[in-house]
């Protein structure tokens, strides 16, 4: 025991000290935390379905962010994939219709 009614032993001390300096690091990692979350811009939009929300979302994901992730590229590949396809059948489907157009009794 200390002369001066100090009660704590070395180990005590020694363990405040280390609880305070935890302390310190948690109350500087939380000051960064709020700096940035208030730096982060937040932007909520509201629309009727099939609005163009998540257009709008995926086009500033790319032109902001470092784009896409492989992995997200795998997953949507088959959707591009299906996409393309449709287009080719419409764009196929239109030919055939001029061509039956074109081969009729007007155009002999």
């Amino acid at each position: 025991m200390g002369c001066l009614g100090n009660s704590k032993t070395e180990d005590q001390r020694n363990e405040e000290k280390a609880q305070r300096e935890a302390n310190k690091k948690i109350e500087k990692q939380l000051q960064k935390d709020k700096q940035v979350y208030r730096a982060t811009h937040r932007l909520l939009l509201l629309g009727a379905g099939e609005s163009g929300k998540s257009t709008i979302v995926k086009q500033m994901r790319i032109l902001h962010v470092n784009g896409f992730n492989a992995e997200w590229r795998l997953g949507s590949s088959s959707a591009v994939a299906l996409y393309a396809q449709a287009a080719i059948n419409v764009v196929e489907s239109f030919i055939d219709r001029v061509v039956e157009s074109l081969e009729g009794p007007d155009y002999e």
